[in-house]
């Protein structure tokens, strides 16, 4: 029997705007991509990007400390793809959108071309941490 090596997004709790059809100018632009580890395999799994001028991935993380949420996007000045973790605040969402109310947001990752970034989180959907990992592209 051959095993899968694509991961559902939605069913870990990542927010993306697109999951798996891109345009050659969408592919073009500056982006952050996200894979996940699969933990059998070994594997990065491609699951998403968000590119310039998308709106701000996000992903949370339930820990022992409490809960993190992650933003992660391209800012075009900088010319860099970042990874913010939210500060003191809460979140909600429903299957297509995340509402965070936060006292301010802390950069964890300044991403140049071709430079990563991994993580791990358990989010409310997952039934066990997974490892992420965050690539930025400029094109």
């Amino acid at each position: 029997m051959k095993r899968s090596n694509t991961i559902d997004c939605k069913s870990i709790g990542i927010r993306l705007r697109r999951f798996e059809s891109y345009t050659l100018h969408q592919i073009m632009l500056p982006s952050i991509r996200l894979e996940i580890k699969n933990s059998r395999s070994g594997e990065w799994v491609h699951v998403g990007a968000v590119t310039l001028g998308d709106p701000d991935g996000s992903i949370s993380d339930n820990n022992q400390a409490g809960r993190d949420v992650y933003l992660f996007g391209v800012d075009p000045i900088a010319n860099i793809g970042y990874i913010k973790r939210s500060e003191s605040g809460i979140d909600t969402a429903n299957s297509k959108t995340r509402s965070i109310n936060s006292a301010g947001f802390v950069t964890i990752a300044a991403l140049h071309h071709l430079e990563s970034h991994e993580l791990t989180v358990n989010t409310d959907l997952s039934t066990a941490a997974r490892c992420i990992r965050f690539t930025y592209f400029q094109e």
